[in-house]
């Protein structure tokens, strides 16, 4: 199980990174990842005492942190797939309404890579679709998203 803990702590930080990359910092709780392979380092560290002081203690120690790591992959797969599976799913034509989620809008007015990709896919939409309303979800204190959409398509 050390091995497996430090495994996981090391996707958890590749994760972390990728993330970073791909929408910026401070983006879509992407501290809790890195939180979790810090976690999961420790853990393996314990995992290592444990073993190597073999105590009532360190048998609980074992358990308990063996039963964390297999629920936390479990639960982290189980989301994952149910996100790559929904995401690949053919957007409906001719809805009466779409709803857009915000995202991030960088300090010079251009948005992130991840709004960037969403905005592209709903100015797809909003041309093959035309009678449909877009609804943008954003925060007030930022540019107006549908503004923005609108000076960056010309749409």
């Amino acid at each position: 199980m050390v091995i497996g803990s430090w495994i996981v702590s090391a996707i958890s930080f590749v994760y972390f990174i990728f993330l970073c990359i791909y929408t910026g910092i401070g983006v879509s709780q992407d501290y809790l990842w890195f939180l979790a392979a810090v976690f999961f380092a420790l853990t393996g560290f314990g995992l290592r005492y444990a073993q190597q002081h073999p105590t009532r203690w360190a048998l609980r120690f074992q358990v308990t942190t063996s039963v964390i790591l297999i629920v936390w992959a479990i639960v982290i797969l189980v989301i994952q797939f149910l996100v790559v599976v929904e995401a690949s799913k053919k957007v409906e034509p001719g809805l009466d309404y779409v709803i857009v989620l915000g995202g991030r809008i960088k300090e010079n007015g251009t948005p992130s890579k991840a709004l960037r990709e969403r905005l592209d896919m709903v100015v797809d939409y909003a041309r093959d679709n035309q009678d449909t309303y877009l609804c943008f979800l954003e925060d007030e204190e930022k540019m107006s998203l549908a503004r923005k959409l609108r000076e960056w398509q010309n749409i």
